[in-house]
């Protein structure tokens, strides 16, 4: 009995290994889709560049490229990084501003389901629909037609996009909305914390882009002594 509860407990430690696995592959598969063919090109002839740059002044040599591959990867993976962390970045602003106007609907008497529709048109004049917010906010008003439960809507939302501010707020709308507690004063409270939240990672972002830059720029003083 004892040797079939270890067992037990080993098999539920690799089903739970084995979702958080799956849960990350999607959420990085969703924001690398977010990025563009267009976008993807751009990394590749950076990369490609980048590679015949070195192994010319290096070996003086472009066939020595060849060689190289590992670099081109390396390079046109950082350059997808960057494109999808700024991608993510300007997700959260338009979550931002998804929120307030959220919160704004449901102060003007709305209900929590109209004041998302509401939502959805305001933000469609800010945004162009293949922007991700656009996109989310159209499927998750055609759940509701659906009649999917509210909080369901959100909670898949926040697991789509895996931001971890979009999650929080899923949670205490879930919570509020379940309990049937002051549903605007709990919702202005929290939007007024993750705007808060999202404006200190902004300034982190900045920065750290300052400082990424600052080593961009020390990491090609050796190129320019050799050329």
């Amino acid at each position: 009995y004892t040797v079939m509860k270890k067992q037990g407990r080993r098999m539920e430690r690799y089903r739970e290994f084995g979702e958080r696995i799956i849960h990350w592959r999607t959420q990085r598969n969703y924001w690398q889709q977010a990025v563009r063919r267009r976008e993807r090109l751009l990394a590749l002839a950076w990369a490609g560049g980048f590679v015949l740059l070195t192994a010319w002044l290096y070996y003086r040599s472009f066939a020595a490229a060849v060689f190289l591959w590992p670099l081109l990867i390396w390079k046109y993976r950082s350059r997808e990084e960057d494109y999808v962390r700024k991608k993510r970045s300007e997700f959260l602003l338009q979550f931002k501003e998804m929120i307030q106007d959220m919160a704004s609907a449901l102060n003007s008497g709305y209900s929590v389901e109209n004041a998302l529709r509401e939502t959805q048109k305001e933000m469609k004049l800010l945004y162009p629909p293949e922007a991700a917010i656009s996109k989310e906010l159209e499927l998750m008003v055609r759940q509701m037609r659906l009649q999917m439960p509210l909080e369901q809507v959100f909670e898949e939302f926040a697991g789509r996009v895996g931001v971890e501010d979009v999650s929080n707020f899923a949670a205490v709308f879930s919570a509020a909305k379940r309990s049937g507690g002051d549903m605007i004063g709990i919702i202005q409270n929290t939007v007024g914390q993750i705007g808060d939240k999202i404006e200190v990672h902004r300034e982190i972002d900045t920065i750290l882009a300052a400082k990424k830059y600052e080593f961009k720029v020390m990491s090609w003083i050796p190129y320019g002594i050799i050329f």
